[in-house]
């Protein structure tokens, strides 16, 4: 005799959160390309016509699972003087702010881990439409590291003349890391032993 699964009843917004949340993960698992709707359906233990309430289709599905990552780092990614911070002068004083800001770049990709194996290897693909939300994510960390790259210019802690240029050189080289020694690791390293890492070149490379 066989049985049949009951699926849960959820609100709205807990089963659309619950619909990203699945599609993210079986888009890092099978990649773009060989991810289906019926795939992330039954991730979710769902049907393909509660899936279309509230996602016209997989390039939507995967477009908005970017859009919700853009929307989270707007939120947590706050500029330290909106907090009412004021930048450390002394050498060690700035280490240990600057690797408390990347530190916090570095938990946030580590614990979206499912979602930044999507971003760097799947959301550059052409197929997938998303071009825009890529770049979107990656300004929205450019624009922070920039700006108080500017600001510890100013303040005379850092030195170099393109703050900009300065902002996706680093911001290259942290997603790598993350890549080799967290993503691609036998044994991921840490957020907090990375950040001082980290720091600790950008301060031997163009601190004052």
């Amino acid at each position: 005799m066989g049985t049949s699964r009951t699926r849960q009843w959820l609100p709205g917004d807990e089963r659309r959160e619950q619909i990203l949340q699945a599609a993210t993960r079986t888009f890092a698992k099978y990649g773009y390309q060989r991810t289906s709707i019926d795939r992330v359906c039954r991730a979710c233990g769902i049907a393909r016509g509660t899936l279309y309430q509230y996602f016209h289709d997989k390039k939507h599905l995967f477009r908005e699972i970017l859009a919700a990552h853009a929307r989270k780092i707007e939120a947590h990614m706050v500029p330290f003087d909106q907090l009412g911070l004021e930048l450390p002068r002394e050498k060690e004083a700035v280490a240990r702010f600057l690797a408390a800001r990347l530190k916090q770049i570095f938990q946030m990709v580590i614990d979206d881990r499912d979602l930044y194996t999507i971003l760097l290897k799947e959301a550059v693909s052409r197929t997938t439409d998303t071009g825009d939300l890529v770049r979107q994510i990656e300004n929205q960390f450019l624009s922070l590291m920039a700006g108080e790259m500017r600001q510890a210019q100013a303040g005379g802690v850092l030195r170099f003349e393109d703050a900009d240029f300065a902002a996706n050189f680093f911001l290259g080289g942290i997603f790598k890391t993350v890549q080799f020694y967290v993503f691609d690791a036998d044994k991921p390293a840490a957020a907090d032993e990375l950040a001082d890492k980290v720091a600790r070149l950008i301060l031997d490379t163009i601190a004052t």
